[in-house]
Formats: structure tokens, sequence, C-alpha cells
């Protein structure tokens, strides 16, 4: 099976990524990587061992509630009121209220990454 060819080859290469939910032994994760990259195993742990990284790097684990919603109170992004086309929430990005280097909306936006679409405007 083609996940634990991955997780094998993680194991063996990239042991110092972290296990558990969103790490390099998450099957669901594994599976999705596997199917974006059409199933090639190389481009699939290059791919994960590049977001889990991220993750780690970006701290996601370590978001909270309160953090994200000190985020959403500075208004520069907002949940549409409407789903998009498949069924996911819509997150607005006003560009114009969003100054590099602080970061309330990469916290808003990482927090709803998963589950939306994001449309940015002007």
């Amino acid at each position: 099976m083609l996940v634990a060819e991955v997780k094998d080859k993680l194991e063996k290469e990239q042991n110092s990524l972290p296990v558990g939910k969103y790490g390099r032994d998450d099957e669901e994760m594994i599976l999705w990587f596997l199917k974006d990259r059409k199933f090639s195993v190389e481009d699939t742990v290059s791919k994960l061992t590049k977001a889990i990284g991220w993750r780690k790097e970006f701290g996601v684990s370590e978001l909270s509630e309160e953090s994200v919603k000190s985020a959403a109170e500075t208004g520069k992004a907002y949940l549409h009121n409407h789903l998009d086309v498949y069924g996911r929430s819509v997150l607005i990005v006003e560009a114009h209220k969003h100054f590099p280097g602080v970061c309330y909306l990469d916290l808003l936006i990482l927090s709803t990454i998963p589950r939306s679409s994001i449309l940015f405007v002007d």
C-alpha cells in the first residue's frame, strides 16, 4: 500500500518530523497528499515534508481561539455569509487594511484555510 510506503520513507528519511495528527505518520494526511501528487511516492514525500515543516515553523499547533479572535476583530478579514460552490466558508480579505509584518491576518487566514475559500479585495 502506498500510504505505508510513504510512512516508511518519511520515518527513515525525515525522522525529526513530528508524529500524530498532521505529522509524518498521519495516514489521512498522507492519503490526501498522495492523491494531490497523483500517487507518486517521491513527490508525496517531498511535498509532505515541506508542508509539515511549514506547519512546525509557523506554529500552527500553537494557534488558539483567542489569537484568531483578536485577528478577526481587526476587520481586515471576515467570513462571508454565503458558502462557495463546494459548500466551504468564504473568507473575504480586505487588502487595503492589511499591513505586511503584522501577523493578525496571517493567523486568521491560517485558521480558516483548511475549510474555506479566500477572496482578496482591494
